[in-house]
């Protein structure tokens, strides 16, 4: 399996799919590990005729007319008072797929349920097929299960039980009772589903058509990762693996909702107003601010409400604490974001072993945002790596005047959407952790990559087999500098399903090779050891000197606070 390509069949209802599936296909038709062999259509637009028989019955019902006006009208009233202005590509706009697979072999099952017969099952098992990838999750028979070596492949977009109740991950994002949507990649079975790749996502409350696009796009990159893993891993040790990540029994113990009725739409739209008009009251009277807390104790000092405060004027915020101790000083490296300007640059504080503190300096600023600031030291020379994301850049600085002047020395990678990235050096080589957005539309909080290099100058970063070692908005993003203790080597993380930035985590990183990565969360910090805090998601440690970073909401109108 390792030399041959994947054999792959396309189970789709029409030549008229979603553009996140057919973003999933382009993958599939660009790798070098499958080639799409086989196009089985279910039947173009099965429902058709049906649909149109109910609009004629419709119309003479005018009864049912009126029903079905208002819960037009429903949608276009939550449409106006809540949904963001359109920021990401709609993912389920219809593409058509014809061009693109005109060349292939082609196999229209025989009826209109989607369940093949005996000889549409025979048909496809000729072709030898090694997986079908089918773009949705609906009930198959049991020989068109079996009809590929690895079965049919479909994704989960939110709970099972609420994919069957209408619009995936509906009633999450508008019921507010789940933070998280989890999507999997599944192969179907009729005793039940294995799951094959599993991702979480937080739940954007206040736009369900944002949270969809963003967490579909995301999605679309899975069937070409896990294609790609059986590929390079070989079938046992992969369903090794799967089994292993299966281990644990799961229930389905949720509600079974059922698609929104008008009314339901309108009070959902009435609740979502008044929870936005509530946001809007709290930003006329409060603003959000991010500021800095430190304590200086020998070893781990774990008591946060013993930290002191080091705040910023109301014109600005301090976040992303980095620090280096040198010359018998703590130098703290931190973004400094001025809301005048809506944008970060890099200043540094100074600070003496009783924490005595001097005004930031601004030490780096550039025409893109800053932010981030992972410094380090190697033979001598002090280098930082600011995360520069909107300028789609990881770029290299090093000292020229330590700590305050810096230049650039060359970016180690380009064309990337890569946020608050993080080395560590293990004496053998030197590891890049840092959040990608794997394909436009997609959130930079879900998914962690790794890369490796023996030279940290390098351009040439190897990707970890892995990639993306975690897709988990609860654990992946950075959070401060990997750091040793005990024996043990720990990465902080933030932890952004409630929001960004909430909370940050510790993990116990397990294994770290080329070829592995594996880690343990020891330890969840949430702002929960002081009122008013809303958020924090830095954590950084050098000798006696700890710091985090939290965000508060300062009334805006008091002179002192």
């Amino acid at each position: 399996m390792k030399n041959n390509k994947l054999k792959v069949g396309l189970l789709i209802s029409s030549y008229q799919v979603d553009a996140w599936f057919a973003k999933t296909v382009e993958q599939l038709l660009a790798c070098t590990y499958a080639q799409v062999d086989l196009v089985i259509i279910r039947q173009e637009n099965p429902q058709a005729q049906q649909l149109n028989h109910r609009k004629a019955k419709l119309i003479k019902n005018s009864k049912k007319l009126c029903r079905l006006l208002l819960n037009k009208a429903a949608d276009f009233t939550y449409r106006i008072l809540m949904e963001k202005h359109p920021q990401i590509t709609d993912a389920c706009a219809r593409v058509d797929l014809r061009p693109a697979l005109e060349q292939l072999a082609a196999l229209t099952l025989s009826t209109q349920t989607g369940n093949s017969g005996d000889s549409d099952a025979r048909a496809i098992a000729e072709e030898q097929l090694d997986v079908i990838i089918s773009d949705d999750s609906r009930a198959l028979s049991d020989k068109l299960l079996s009809a590929a070596r690895h079965g049919v492949w479909a994704l989960h977009h939110g709970d099972n039980l609420l994919k069957r109740a209408g619009p995936p991950a509906y009633w999450q994002a508008q019921g507010n009772w789940s933070e998280t949507t989890e999507v999997k990649l599944v192969k179907l079975g009729p005793d039940g589903d294995q799951a094959l790749y599993r991702s979480y996502s937080a739940t954007d409350h206040m736009s369900f058509t944002h949270h969809k696009n963003s967490e579909y796009w995301k999605s679309s990159m899975f069937v070409s990762r896990v294609l790609e893993k059986l590929h390079r891993m070989g079938e046992e040790a992969f369903y090794q693996e799967i089994a292993a990540d299966n281990l644990h029994p799961e229930f389905d113990t949720g509600q079974v909702f059922t698609s929104p009725t008008t009314r339901e739409k309108l009070n959902i739209a009435a609740k979502k107003l008044q929870d936005k008009v509530t946001i809007l009251f709290k930003k006329s009277f409060y603003c959000p601010q991010w500021f800095l807390l430190y304590d200086l104790k020998p070893g781990l000092s774990k008591n946060f409400s013993r930290y002191k405060k080091i705040t910023p004027p109301k014109d600005r915020f301090w976040a992303d604490p980095h620090i280096i101790s040198a010359d018998n000083k703590y130098y703290i490296f931190i973004e400094e974001y001025m809301l005048a300007s809506k944008k970060g640059h890099i200043a540094v504080i100074e600070m003496d072993h009783r924490g005595k503190h001097k005004f930031p300096v601004k030490v780096l600023e550039k025409d893109h945002h800053l932010s981030y600031p992972y410094v380090f030291m190697v033979d001598g020379d002090y280098y930082m790596i600011p995360e520069t994301a909107s300028n789609r850049t990881i770029e290299l600085y090093k000292s020229t005047e330590f700590p305050f002047n810096w230049q650039w020395q060359k970016n180690l990678m380009e064309d990337v959407y890569a946020v608050d990235t993080t080395l560590y050096f293990d004496q053998q080589r030197w590891w890049l952790f840092t959040n990608m957005v794997d394909t436009k539309g997609a959130s930079s909080l879900d998914e962690l990559f790794v890369f490796y290099s023996d030279d940290f100058r390098s351009g040439n970063w190897q990707s970890h087999q892995q990639n993306p070692v975690i897709s988990d908005v609860r654990k992946a993003r950075p959070a401060g500098a990997i750091f040793e203790m005990n024996g043990n080597l720990y990465r902080p993380s933030q932890n952004c399903a409630h929001r960004y930035g909430f909370g940050f985590n510790i993990n116990h990183i397990t294994a770290l090779t080329p070829e592995k990565y594996r880690e343990v969360t020891v330890s969840e910090v949430k702002p929960n050891w002081q009122k008013h805090l809303q958020a924090t998601h830095t954590f950084n440690k050098s000798g006696d000197l700890q710091m985090i970073d939290v965000l508060v909401n300062r009334f805006r109108f008091r002179k002192n606070n």
